[in-house]
């Protein structure tokens, strides 16, 4: 198992924006995406995690203070693994499932685990 801690993620709802020029590409990262992206690969970097080599399962838990859809924090953090070689890619090839959830954490704890037919088991806490 691999365990990281990042920065709270933006939602997927902030991140891009849209060109309304006309010219290159139609959609674009907005400053918050590029905000995050740089604070938590460094964050990422400096935890020195282990890369992931096989198929896995990725649960993340957001902090629970905060509000908003929990699988609009998703994207962010699972580009994020893929970018700086964490886990080879976000298909399905590589990636079997991807479980994010509200829980009483600073910030984001993602967990990667390899896929040996393994399951993973939500416990509800009553705290």
């Amino acid at each position: 198992m691999i365990e990281i801690r990042l920065p709270f993620p933006p939602s997927v709802n902030e991140m891009y924006g849209n060109n309304k020029s006309g010219r290159g590409k139609g959609r674009f990262d907005m400053a918050i995406l590029s905000a995050w992206k740089h604070d938590a690969g460094y964050i990422l970097k400096a935890q020195r995690p282990k890369k992931m080599t096989a198929r896995c399962i990725v649960t993340i838990d957001l902090d629970d203070r905060r509000q908003g859809d929990c699988a609009n924090r998703e994207k962010a953090v699972t580009d994020l693994l893929v970018t700086h070689g964490v886990i080879p890619g976000d298909q399905k090839k590589w990636v079997r499932g991807v479980f994010p959830k509200w829980e009483k954490v600073n910030e984001c704890v993602v967990r990667i685990f390899e896929d040996a037919r393994c399951t993973i088991q939500i416990v509800e806490r009553n705290e």
